[in-house]
């Protein structure tokens, strides 16, 4: 069966090669084909990744992300498809609107917007997505900041009215709202600031009650609802303190002194500035602090109150050449110089006067060389700006091939439908037969194991009848010794014992303790023949009877019978059987130890008709568990060692097996 089976694989094996190779012969000249009609698909240049990178530094380092879209550019304009064309222009509108280049942000916006479109023609259009629509949030924002507004509205409400998620579409309402309070037009923005926290009351999330509560109290701002909007700036500025944006902070601090300068309110104006520098003192905002002594010192002179505002504009003085500030200490010098002059104190207000134009010469200097840096930058941008609009070229041309290619593919395919079904056909044929020969080979194996199993039953047949022969031949001996009740004394046991081989012949595994059950009645049995020729042990690990396991029946017996038939009952004095079960690690171990005559001198002993005749319990034992480890993938393996006095026998049986 075996050789068969291998014929069979073989012939298959040479059927399949032809199939495949004829496949590739088919195949070669339409993958040769269709490469022209797919080099559209294979002209993609750089990685998504790569233009990750470059959107998440936009918004840390904006240069830098510059730097990073131009060299990829250089590298890959060419060979950008669509989606990869408006993801470049959406960086470069985010990068140029970080940098405050608003005029760039909204022309590089605007193209991003123009190519991400649904398209009627082109087999490249795009679904209106979640993509496009916050797209067009960040080109609205762009038209808002260059003072666009009307453009700006159009954009913003096609974003609100669209969303339909939470956190969107109160971004899309402040959004219009915030135009319309900078555009002038305070009553409709009202409107949405309305609708905008109507849904907040749904959502808790602080950077959105930041920016309705900035916005409200922009609005009101306009309309002089002062102390409603001062309220509304006030929960602003709790609410960036805690979310620790700091410039935002210093942001809302001017708007709320704005509102009580508007108010005429300058003890509260100098109460809130003065808490507002402790805080940047306890953030260690030396910056903000700067700020504030400036601020509070001019409330101070504001209020007459000259010798006040003298500690905060030192201090200022002192922070300010700290951090290198010219600005702020020329302010600080100048208020100082004033001051003094004032008090009367000429040498005071004459050193600060001397070091306030010292500085206003420095920082002529300096705006001389930022201006001219400014100059260089702005060439270096637009250089840079020049390789993005190349794209909009690029784009046109490769359209163009994508039609070419569009049509080219279309005479082409025409062309593969035979090829292709030639090919579907071949490849449901060589299914049918991958599939018909698993079913044969599962059919083979299925037939090898049962054959594998008649033969295991067949062996236990076999040595059920040798077994009864020889305990037959002991009940015979007690007969012929006239000793009757030891006979039926033997026959009652060797009846239960039978009764039990018989019920366990029919089985592949027993449990565990029927076996033990039937080593102590046979040992018992052999005692009766043979008590005054051996001693007996039978020693179990006393952990054997919490296992729940199954062994091969009638597996140790026939190497007790061994021992007790070969070694013990040729031994002129009384001998000794041990039989000990122990389980180890990863098996069950059973010892069988005599101290008999031995392997040899028992071979010795033999008539010729029994060295003829191989012991048949050992020979059919040695066949069962070849079978047994074929057909359970098992490994059961004996190991026989010779003595200086007898024999010892050592059965080992893995766990997997036994479980």
């Amino acid at each position: 069966m075996t050789s068969r089976l291998r014929v069979n694989l073989a012939s298959f094996m040479k059927a399949l090669t032809c199939i495949l190779v004829l496949m590739t012969l088919m195949v070669s000249p339409i993958l040769r084909a269709q490469d022209k009609s797919d080099v559209y698909r294979s002209r993609k240049g750089g990685s998504p990744f790569e233009l990750r990178k470059i959107d998440q530094l936009a918004d840390s380092d904006p240069l830098a992300a510059l730097n990073q879209l131009d060299a990829f550019l250089r590298r890959n304009a060419k060979l950008l498809d669509q989606s990869s064309q408006v993801e470049v222009y959406r960086l470069a509108g985010k990068i140029n609107y970080n940098l405050g280049q608003y005029d760039l942000a909204v022309s590089n916006y605007r193209k991003a917007v123009a190519a991400s479109e649904p398209s009627k023609t082109s087999r490249l259009r795009t679904k209106r997505s979640s993509s496009l629509e916050s797209l067009e949030y960040a080109y609205a924002r762009a038209l808002y900041a260059h003072g666009l507004f009307k453009e700006a509205l159009r954009f913003a409400d096609r974003y609100a009215t669209q969303q339909k998620r939470l956190e969107p579409k109160i971004n899309g309402l402040l959004l219009l709202a915030n135009i319309l309070i900078d555009s002038g037009a305070v009553d409709p923005a009202f409107v949405y600031l309305e609708e905008a926290q109507d849904l907040l009351s749904n959502a808790r999330d602080a950077t959105l009650q930041l920016e309705l509560a900035e916005a409200l109290g922009r609005a009101q701002e306009q309309r002089t609802q002062l102390d409603s909007s001062l309220f509304n700036y006030q929960n602003a500025l709790e609410l960036s303190d805690s979310l620790n944006l700091e410039q935002r902070s210093v942001d809302l601090t001017n708007s709320i002194g704005r509102v009580y300068q508007t108010q005429n309110d300058a003890e509260g104006e100098l109460s809130f500035k003065k808490s507002r520098r402790a805080r940047s003192i306890e953030v260690n905002n030396r910056a903000q602090q700067n700020t504030l002594n400036l601020d509070i010192a001019s409330i101070y002179l504001d209020l007459n109150q000259a010798e006040e505002a003298i500690p905060y504009l030192q201090e200022s003085v002192d922070l300010s050449e700290e951090a290198g500030n010219l600005e702020t200490n020329i302010a600080a010098r100048k208020s100082l110089s004033d001051v003094y002059a004032a008090a009367g104190d000429y040498n005071l207000a004459l050193d600060n006067y001397r070091n306030y134009t010292q500085l206003v010469d420095q920082l002529y200097q300096n705006k001389e060389r930022e201006i001219a840096l400014s100059a260089e930058v702005q060439r270096d941008l637009f250089e840079r700006q020049q390789t993005i609009n190349s794209l909009e070229k690029d784009r046109q041309l490769f359209e163009n091939e994508i039609a070419i290619l569009e049509q080219e593919r279309a005479f082409q395919e025409e062309s593969l439908v035979y090829q292709r079904r030639s090919i579907y056909g071949l490849s449901f044929l060589l299914l049918i037969i991958l599939g018909t020969s698993v079913l044969l080979y599962r059919s083979n194996r299925k037939k090898r194991i049962s054959n594998q199993l008649l033969a295991l039953k067949s062996l236990r047949s076999q040595m059920n009848p040798h077994f009864i022969f020889n305990a037959l031949n002991s009940v015979n001996s007690f007969i012929s010794a006239n000793d009757v009740r030891e006979a039926n004394k033997y026959l009652s046991d060797f009846s239960r014992l039978m009764r039990i081989v018989m019920e366990n012949s029919q089985k592949e595994f027993i449990p565990l303790e029927e076996e033990l059950e039937v080593l102590k009645l046979y040992l018992k049995l052999e005692h009766y023949r043979f008590q005054d020729q051996f001693s007996y042990d039978l020693q179990l690990d006393e952990s054997l009877g919490e296992q729940d396991w199954k062994i091969p029946p009638m597996l140790a017996q026939p190497y007790i019978e061994n021992a007790i038939w070969h070694g013990l009952r040729y031994k002129e004095e009384p001998g000794h059987l041990l039989v000990k079960l122990t389980i180890s690690t990863g098996e069950l171990t059973i010892l069988i130890r005599d101290d008999g005559i031995g392997r040899e001198r028992s071979r010795q002993l033999k008539t010729d008709n029994q060295k003829k005749n191989a012991s048949t319990g050992m020979k059919n034992t040695q066949e069962r568990i070849d079978l047994l480890n074929a057909t359970y993938g098992s490994d059961i393996r004996v190991q026989v060692k010779d003595l200086e006095e007898g024999t010892e026998v050592t059965i080992h049986l893995p766990k997997k097996l036994l479980s």
